[in-house]
């Protein structure tokens, strides 16, 4: 059995916002996709297991 990952949290987002500000258009667009294709993997992973 797998665990779920712990949920984000307000601090999280506020964190990830000032991040972001500090972050180049690049630097952004670079994180997106990998968080896109970190997400289709997990996807992908976790339809296997059902």
């Amino acid at each position: 059995m797998t665990t779920a990952a712990p949920a984000a949290t307000a601090a999280d987002f506020t964190r990830w916002a000032e991040k972001a500000r500090t972050m180049t258009d690049a630097e952004l667009l670079y994180s997106a996709r990998d968080c896109r294709q970190a997400e289709a993997a997990m996807l992908g992973h976790c339809s296997a297991l059902l």
